[in-house]
């Protein structure tokens, strides 16, 4: 997954899924909420990825 794909597919939660989901419902509220925590994995997952392609490429450079 990449940056991209991770905001459309949030995008598209708030704008179809978000709507049919009723706040006063606690089986709605913990969908909610479990997707949130799904996307935030992601973004944490996506980001300490980055995070060491940048290392392993500083890396390199600096061995030659």
């Amino acid at each position: 997954m990449n940056r991209e794909t991770i905001k459309r597919l949030e995008e598209n939660f708030v704008a179809f899924i978000g709507p049919l989901l009723d706040e006063n419902d606690a089986e709605d509220v913990s969908f909610a909420w479990e997707f949130q925590k799904f996307l935030h994995s992601k973004k944490l997952r996506l980001l300490t990825a980055e995070k060491e392609s940048i290392k392993k490429w500083k890396q390199i450079l600096l061995s030659r």
